[in-house]
């Protein structure tokens, strides 16, 4: 697992490519944050995941800093 014992965040993690991200980070071992605006998306149901939530509005500086805050 190349990415075992890193700790990574996807923004845009609960829409299609960013799920695929992270499904793939996941894979390879990495504790991964899916940042996006809403928990929905393509990712309805987070609960078939093991990526942790984290509500981020990337075009807000203070969102984006209290995300990182909570990483």
């Amino acid at each position: 697992m190349k990415l075992e014992g890193k700790i990574a965040m996807v923004t845009g993690g609960r829409g299609g490519i960013g799920r695929a991200i992270v499904a793939r980070f996941l894979c390879e071992g990495a504790t991964v944050y899916a940042a996006d605006l809403t928990s929905q998306g393509s990712l309805a149901d987070a609960s078939d995941h093991d990526s942790r939530f984290i509500a981020m509005n990337v075009a807000d500086e203070a969102s984006v800093k209290s995300a990182m805050d909570q990483v």
